[in-house]
């Protein structure tokens, strides 16, 4: 008999926990398992990648974020009953009740309950979903919670049988603190699918110079420091290297992010194009992917990017110290500008040692194959 197993989450827009739910989603064995999975901000641009076999729950709480008088008129003007009721239910402080009436996936048993992220599908998962076992995701590379909503989720850890984080950093971190669930605490990374990678990889050519050509991909955002690509790219203005940054992602530092190119007279030298739904083929047609996060969990676009045969440079935080060995399968480095442009330079003068890079690269990667992760994942739900 089939196992039935619910994943929650928020939507499925553009994001790096969306890629990977997305992801397991299109591995599981569904001979074995009978999978739904709950969304409570809408949809979003990965929807089309469901398969079939999982049947989608979508509701859209995001039509009353807002105050209050406002969004009960929206909720009257939609005819939404749970949304009017939902709206209401956050302004006294306790929304739960109303999701366990109206979200259908809280009426049913199932054997498994996999929230992919903290916050609301966190809660959804421990206080309002049957199931045998509960188990929670944790995919940030730092502690991001703080007070009232660290003691909450410490409350919900509790109500876990397992709670999975994707790099063992992540897990030594979750260890120190939440100590009451130690011993919940597992790693298992993000699966990489390269061959899906390599395929969307082709799907367009992107207009690149005949320069040496840096891509990176990241939301904009202080954390992920794309402020150190101009920075870089400034000094390597300064010293005439030929070269062209492509910076592809969204997020509230753009405008700040372009106001400062503009700045530094980097017009011709760097592109910022927001997010692209397909950035693959920037990164596969590059001679350098560049990371400049200060925190990531894992690294999921350094690994997307030797799958692609790019030779990487990426700030040494905690997800990339787990598999980048420097100077042989890509290059750590501290956040700092010289010490960038140092590498960069070290890689555009030597064509050897990016093919080195390239090589040594490729093994990494099958580390992080769906067949592995997955195995994971089913061993977790069966234990």
């Amino acid at each position: 008999m089939k196992k039935r197993i619910l994943f929650i989450n928020g939507h499925l827009n553009t994001g790096g926990v969306e890629r990977s739910l997305v992801d397991v989603l299109k591995h599981i064995d569904y001979s074995r398992y009978d999978v739904d999975l709950l969304l409570f901000e809408g949809e979003g641009e990965y929807r089309s990648e469901i398969p079939q076999d999982v049947h989608v729950y979508a509701y859209d709480i995001t039509h009353i974020y807002g105050s209050l008088l406002q969004t009960l008129c929206t909720s009257i003007k939609m005819r939404s009953l749970f949304l009017f009721l939902y709206r209401l239910a956050v302004f006294f402080g306790n929304p739960l009740p109303v999701l366990r009436l109206f979200l259908r996936p809280c009426h049913k048993q199932y054997h498994a309950v996999i929230a992919y992220r903290t916050g609301l599908a966190n809660a959804i998962a421990t206080r309002c979903i049957k199931a045998t076992k509960h188990i929670s995701w944790w995919h940030h590379g730092e502690m991001n919670v703080f007070g009232k909503e660290k003691e909450t989720l410490a409350e919900e850890y509790q109500l876990c049988d397992h709670i999975v984080s994707v790099s063992n950093a992540c897990t030594r971190m979750l260890q120190r603190e939440f100590p009451e669930s130690s011993s919940k605490f597992i790693t298992i990374p993000n699966m990489l699918c390269a061959d899906e990678i390599i395929a969307k990889a082709k799907l367009y050519n992107p207009v690149l110079t005949d320069k040496f050509n840096i891509v990176t991909v990241g939301r904009l955002s202080s954390e992920k420091n794309m402020h150190l690509c101009l920075e870089t790219a400034a000094k390597l203005k300064e010293q005439g290297v030929p070269f062209h940054w492509n910076i592809i992602g969204g997020g509230e530092q753009f405008d700040m992010l372009q106001s400062e190119l503009q700045q530094h007279n980097l017009s011709n030298e760097v592109t910022l194009h927001g997010s692209l739904s397909n950035p693959y083929p920037w990164v596969a047609n590059s001679h350098l992917y560049f990371h400049p996060s200060l925190v990531e969990s894992q690294g999921l676009t350094i690994l997307e990017a030797m799958a692609l045969g790019v030779p990487t440079i990426s700030v040494a935080s905690d997800g990339p110290r787990e598999f980048v060995e420097s100077g042989m399968n890509g290059i750590l480095i501290n956040p700092a500008a010289d010490e960038a442009v140092r590498s960069i330079l070290q890689l555009y003068k030597n064509s050897e040692l990016r093919s080195s890079i390239v090589q040594n690269a490729f093994a990494t990667v099958k580390r992080f194959a769906p067949a592995t992760v997955i195995s994971q994942i089913e061993e977790l739900l069966i234990a």
